[in-house]
């Protein structure tokens, strides 16, 4: 009776553990694989003892030590330790299933992501090649077709007052030309926006992704102000700075004002700390002249005392006065 109550026991702390863990019993999961695994086990009859070799080996596996999940912190992990084998083996069993589950679908995300990224280059470059060819339709039919040339040359005034029907004529051909033309200019225009704005959104995306500053509107104004007083000061001109659309142009123009802004500080640093010059001491031809007279009194004192003689400090005597 005691061991069926200690059985009940651990039955409900592990469906109690796995509950706080996300997992309903009754839907399945590590304790649900347990119960059919008894409730199969009670329908077989039990099999026949093992040898000693395979009791060893289960010796050896139930007093191997199960690690708790690395995720967990330190708390969680000494608690981990304290549970009993059972419900230490169901746990990391969960643990190791999400984790492999967490593993599988971050992955698949950045294929999809990769995938994604690609497929918009893809389009990006058909677009952009579309773009060209309309580009290139447009300077083939401004210099090779024959009703447009004639028209640019054509003096319509002088050939309707010469000739109304003719120039009637010609005039709705040379307009009917000049519709085509600007059909494919509009369509030209509006691929170019489209991957003008395009890149503005990956180029904002990116920034984003790189810049914790970039979600703010009033610091990225303030940025983007600076930075545009910065490239006009080094050549810029107006127009290169507003087509400025490339996220790693701007990430590079960005490390190269924050050095040069870097190298300025310093600069004025080293000029706070360094010592003024001394400045250069005149002296008066007066102080030199003492000065060497000086010099002259102590050499002819000195003279006197090594020799004795009367002269010699007479001499000094005099220099010094």
């Amino acid at each position: 009776m005691v061991e069926t109550n200690d059985a009940l026991r651990m039955d409900s702390a592990a469906e109690e553990i796995l509950s706080i863990l996300g997992d309903d019993p009754d839907k399945g999961g590590p304790n649900a694989e347990l119960e059919g695994a008894d409730d199969f086990g009670a329908g077989q009859e039990s099999p026949e003892p093992r040898g000693n070799g395979d009791d060893t080996a289960v010796e050896d596996e139930a007093d191997t030590p199960i690690d708790p999940p690395p995720s967990w912190k330190a708390d969680a992990k000494r608690r981990f330790r304290d549970l009993p084998r059972d419900l230490q083996k169901v746990i990391a069993d969960r643990e190791r299933e999400r984790e492999t589950h967490f593993s599988r679908t971050q992955q698949e995300t950045v294929e999809a992501r990769k995938a994604g990224l690609a497929e918009r280059a893809a389009v990006q470059n058909e677009r952009q090649a579309y773009a060209h060819g309309l580009t290139q339709l447009i300077d083939q039919i401004q210099t090779v077709d024959p009703v447009l040339a004639e028209g640019h040359r054509t003096d319509w005034t002088n050939l309707a007052r010469q000739n109304p029907a003719l120039a009637q004529a010609k005039w709705g051909q040379y307009q009917q030309r000049m519709q085509q033309l600007n059909a494919v200019a509009a369509q030209r225009h509006a691929i170019q926006g489209r991957i003008a704005q395009e890149q503005v959104q990956q180029a904002d995306a990116k920034l984003h992704a790189e810049l914790d500053f970039w979600k703010d509107g009033r610091k990225r104004e303030a940025f983007v102000s600076q930075l545009q007083k910065y490239l006009s000061g080094n050549g810029f001109a107006p127009n290169e700075i507003e087509n400025l659309a490339d996220a790693r142009a701007v990430l590079v123009a960005r490390k190269a004002m924050l050095y040069d802004q870097l190298m300025a500080q310093q600069a004025r640093i080293a000029a706070a700390r360094r010592p003024p010059a001394p400045g250069k001491v005149l002296r008066s031809q007066a102080s030199a002249d003492h000065s060497e007279g000086s010099t002259r009194a102590q050499k002819l004192k000195a003279r006197a005392v090594r020799t004795g003689r009367l002269d010699d400090a007479a001499a000094a005597v005099l220099a010094s006065l």
